[in-house]
C-alpha cells in the first residue's frame, strides 16, 4: 500500500475545499424572498406537517400537510408502525384562517 505525502493530502484537502465552497455547500443560504423582490411576510403558524395519533388501539391516524399557498392534504395512517389498514382514505382541499389559531379546512374525501 502506498502512503501519500503530506503536500499531496493538502492539496487534495484544499481542491476539495474548494469545491464544496464553490458548489455553495459551505455557505448560509439566502433570505427566502417573494418573486417580486419584497421579503416574505411570515408563515401561518398551521403551515407543515401535522399527526394526528390513532384514539384508540388498533384505529387510525391521520397525516396532514399544510402549505402556504393554502392547499391542505391528508390520508389516513395506521395507529401502530407494525399494522396495515384495510382501506385508504385521502383528503384535498384548501385552509384558510377564520380567527387566531383557529382554521377552515375546504375539499373533498377520496376513499
Amino acid at each position: 500500500m502506498k502512503v501519500l505525502s503530506p503536500s499531496t493530502l493538502l492539496v487534495t484537502a484544499l481542491l476539495l475545499t474548494g469545491c464544496l465552497i464553490a458548489a455553495g455547500c459551505l455557505r448560509t443560504p439566502a433570505l427566502r424572498e417573494e418573486g417580486n423582490g419584497t421579503p416574505a411576510g411570515p408563515v401561518p403558524p398551521i403551515v407543515g406537517s401535522w399527526i394526528s395519533p390513532a384514539r384508540e388501539t388498533g384505529g387510525a391516524g391521520e397525516l396532514y400537510l399544510f402549505r402556504e399557498s393554502g392547499r391542505a392534504d391528508a390520508t389516513a395512517i395506521p395507529g401502530a408502525p407494525n399494522e396495515t389498514l384495510s382501506y385508504e382514505a385521502y383528503f384535498h382541499g384548501t385552509w384558510e384562517e377564520t380567527s387566531e389559531m383557529r382554521y377552515l379546512l375546504a375539499g373533498e374525501e377520496i376513499g
